[in-house]
């Protein structure tokens, strides 16, 4: 994922180390100067609203430029064949739920409530899913 971040020009830390065979697995990257403010830190790390506009429109975009990139370009075959658009929310739903259950050790009720909520409405389910393929990602923040 990074090496395919890295090959669309997006800023990324190298992997000096990982391990992939213990149960959540790790990596060890070379630090980065810098800092990423959060939402409720922003104001206070980055006082100045001159400098918190221009790290908003960089965020901006590289996530623009995640967004348009073609999957198929960046040889990302670890992730699978895309399932048929009729039926990917239902597959996106049942893979975050297995990975989910997998790693939770406190179970978060609103989450619990939201995946059983998509798993029983089908119908809410890939209905409104796109043919073309695209990019996606993690929310920034914790």
């Amino acid at each position: 994922m990074l090496g395919a971040a890295a090959a669309i020009g997006l800023p990324v830390p190298a992997v000096i180390t990982h391990e992939s065979r213990r149960s959540r697995g790790f990596f060890v990257m070379e630090k980065v100067s810098g800092m990423i403010p959060l939402p409720g830190t922003v104001s206070r790390l980055i006082p100045d609203p001159a400098r918190r506009e221009d790290l908003g429109r960089q965020v901006a975009r590289a996530m623009a430029r995640l967004h348009g990139a073609d999957p198929d370009s960046l040889g990302l075959t670890c992730l699978g064949v895309v399932p048929d658009a009729a039926r990917t929310g239902a597959v996106e739903n049942a893979t975050w739920t297995r990975r989910y259950h997998e790693v939770a050790d406190i179970r978060i009720p609103v989450l619990d409530l939201a995946l059983a909520w998509l798993e029983h409405r089908p119908d809410r389910l890939g209905r409104r899913t796109s043919r073309r393929r695209l990019c996606a990602h993690r929310k920034l923040g914790p």
